[in-house]
């Protein structure tokens, strides 16, 4: 039996969340893609990538939004995603702040990997997608997971920071012209994973105590949920 590889319902939750923000039914169009409705209510289930996939797939094509997977990352920010987010935030470091995001999101989701490679130069953070998908929803995937990614190093380098150069899994597309993010970006096609380089300057930059101060919303319900003495 083949593995089904799975992403945490909170990404499904940003998804929906998005739409929300730009005046749709998330409920039509979580139907439109054939996913089922309740997926998205509880935040730590586990649900098939393929699902997640199919959605912000119909979101961008159905709805002619061509950003969408980016609009999913600057409405639910990485330190927005609960208890993942909240442990990424707490890093002392930008290069902390890499890996920490690396190890636990492996740890959560195997529709894709990141991680990062140090070099002479800085770092590589590399992200790769493992499940297959179609177009639309495999690039507004990669858009958002980029965007995840410089949010992380922004954690740390202040909010204006970008990237020299990015590289693409596939091919580029015409939104990322017309993001601020990516728009005066150099963009590399077609090299087999997504990511780009990390200063080594930015290593040791400091991420600010406020950005970890907060508490998950739901921090009562989590810390009040003991793991059962026995099976």
């Amino acid at each position: 039996m083949n593995n089904i590889p799975l992403v945490p319902a909170l990404l499904f939750k940003a998804a929906t969340s998005a739409l929300e923000n730009l005046g749709f039914s998330s409920e039509r169009v979580v139907e439109k893609a054939g996913v089922p409705l309740w997926q998205y209510h509880e935040s730590h289930a586990l649900v098939p990538g393929s699902h997640f996939y199919s959605l912000v797939g119909q979101a961008a094509e159905s709805l002619g939004v061509e950003d969408f997977g980016y609009l999913v990352a600057r409405d639910t920010p990485i330190t927005a995603l609960e208890s993942f987010g909240q442990q990424i935030g707490r890093s002392l470091t930008v290069y902390e702040a890499v890996k920490t995001m690396g190890g636990l999101y492996a740890q959560m989701s195997s529709i894709d990997r990141f991680w990062s490679v140090e070099d002479g130069e800085g770092l590589w953070f590399l992200r790769k997608r493992i499940q297959a998908a179609d177009r639309a929803g495999r690039q507004q995937v990669e858009l958002g997971a980029l965007h995840y990614m410089i949010q992380t190093v922004r954690l740390g380098a202040g909010p204006d920071w970008v990237p020299e150069k990015i590289c693409l899994e596939g091919k580029s597309f015409s939104a990322m012209n017309r993001l601020s993010d990516f728009g005066s970006v150099a963009i590399c096609e077609r090299q087999g994973v997504s990511g780009f380089l990390i200063p080594r300057s930015l290593f040791a930059r400091s991420i600010p105590a406020e950005r970890s101060s907060t508490l998950p919303h739901n921090a009562t319900k989590l810390f009040s949920e003991a793991p059962p003495s026995e099976f």
